[in-house]
């Protein structure tokens, strides 16, 4: 777990990275680029004077598979230095599995990691290039995946019935999202009554069989707040059977600050 603790700015507040070019690295031949790693307290991704900075926060530069890393001190401050020219991108500690909830804030302002995936924007350093205020933001996470829906489609429209017959084909989608200050993982399990059989499978995340009852789905990436996905099945009604369960089980969120909206299920019958 990460400690947080409080301290002063060492770094100009509300500023882009600032390229510097001063007789203070005049006798540096290589680049540098230098930071601090905060708490973004409102998660807006601009900090203000009361957000305190995140000490041990690792950090790694480099170009292609070739990384140096370093570690944000007392203060939150890093730096690399006597870096050769090139281009560059920085990759912030993901800090979603150490236990405390936090990860990377909205980029774009005081933060400028990507919030998915703690990456930079390329940078590209020459002689004597020299980046200050490339600062990195985290948030303490309200991140959540939840089971949104459950829709029955035929011919591309969505139907009300919950009653069907033998012979009959159609759609099942589930329908998950996420929610919260930060993105989120995705993924989750679409369980079908028996006696269907699945045709094929479909939806807006990549999806696959998962035994002979259900569908498997999961987004590589992280999704920022708001994102919606679908999982589902094209399925053929071959045997009857009385008032049974679609469950959609959303079931790979990294945070569920919110566990009572991981399942949701939808009664649906089928005659000869």
């Amino acid at each position: 777990m990460r400690r947080i603790i409080s301290a002063a700015l060492l770094l100009c507040l509300g500023t882009a990275p600032v390229l510097l070019s001063t007789p203070a690295f005049a006798d540096t031949t290589g680049g540098t680029v230098c930071g601090t790693t905060w708490q973004d307290l409102n998660s807006d991704g601009i900090r203000q004077a009361n957000e305190p900075a995140m000490p041990n926060v690792s950090i790694g530069i480099g170009i292609g598979s070739a990384f140096v890393g370093t570690t944000s001190d007392s203060a939150g401050h890093y730096c690399f230095t006597n870096l050769a020219a090139g281009t560059y991108l920085l990759q912030a500690n993901d800090l979603a599995f150490f236990g405390a909830g936090f990860d990377w804030t909205r980029p774009g302002r005081d933060s400028h990691v990507d919030w998915t995936d703690g990456t930079s924007a390329p940078i590209t350093i020459g002689p004597n290039t020299h980046i200050e205020n490339f600062d990195i933001g985290y948030a303490q996470s309200t991140a959540d995946l939840g089971a949104l829906r459950i829709t029955v489609r035929r011919d591309g429209r969505p139907v009300h019935t919950t009653r069907f017959h033998v012979g009959d084909t159609f759609q099942i989608f589930g329908a998950m999202k996420v929610t919260g200050n930060i993105p989120d993982s995705m993924g989750g399990t679409l369980t079908l009554p028996d006696g269907l059989t699945i045709l094929n499978t479909v939806g807006t995340m990549p999806t696959s069989p998962f035994g002979a009852h259900a569908v498997f789905g999961q987004v590589a990436s992280r999704l920022v707040p708001g994102s919606v996905r679908t999982l589902g099945a094209t399925v053929r009604v071959d045997a009857p059977f009385d008032s049974s369960a679609i469950t959609l089980d959303a079931n790979l969120g990294i945070f569920n600050t919110n566990p009572n909206n991981d399942v949701l299920t939808k009664q649906i019958s089928a005659g000869a």
